[in-house]
């Protein structure tokens, strides 16, 4: 499995049954700070431990204590509210996100992945992320977008009822330079 941090594929993670427990192996990128290697799961975070300064992390960790299903991020900085995350949300994989008790923080370039949905931004770690509430159970409660007026039924619009198979530059859209086909 790969370890990912802020979207980018930096080291291996290998997971093998020890008895009762699984016996996790990190090898990770050399790094000079610290960094902090986690497991992402459905819309939490669980802390694994600190790789060495060659990138090496060896962990036993009883096999009923961990997710089904998981991935792998890493973090050089961290705080006890916000832990690293990558995973799922309304079907699309989110590759950069911060995960706390009650939100999910997205990078912002994400966020045209949910084109109906109304995100509210914040400053987490010094880096502007959009966010979306978590409810009582953990799982995402986005706010839906207000729908605006489609503008393609706009009965006002002097060209609404233009036949739409008039050839392009017949001079009945105005200037020569504008399309006056709406399927252009």
């Amino acid at each position: 499995m790969d370890i990912y941090e802020n979207g980018r594929k930096i080291g291996i993670l290998h997971m093998e049954e020890d008895g009762l427990y699984s016996k996790i192996t990190c090898k990770c990128e050399p790094s000079k700070s610290v960094r902090r290697i986690y497991l992402a799961y459905p819309y939490a975070a669980q802390y694994l431990g600190i790789p060495d300064a060659n990138g090496f992390l060896e962990k036993r960790i009883a096999s009923k204590k961990l997710p089904k299903q998981f991935c792998a991020v890493a973090a050089v900085k961290t705080d006890a509210h916000y832990l690293p995350w990558r995973g799922m949300i309304d079907g699309i994989m989110v590759e950069d996100a911060m995960i706390a008790p009650e939100e999910i923080a997205i990078a912002l370039d994400e966020t045209m992945n949910f084109p109906s949905w109304k995100l509210e931004t914040k400053l987490i770690h010094q880096k502007e992320m959009a966010v979306i509430p978590l409810n009582d159970d953990g799982l995402p409660q986005p706010i839906e977008r207000e729908a605006i007026e489609n503008e393609t039924l706009d009965f006002d619009d002097p060209d609404y009822d233009m036949p739409s198979e008039l050839p392009a530059a017949d001079g009945e859209g105005g200037e020569e330079w504008e399309a006056d086909r709406p399927d252009l």
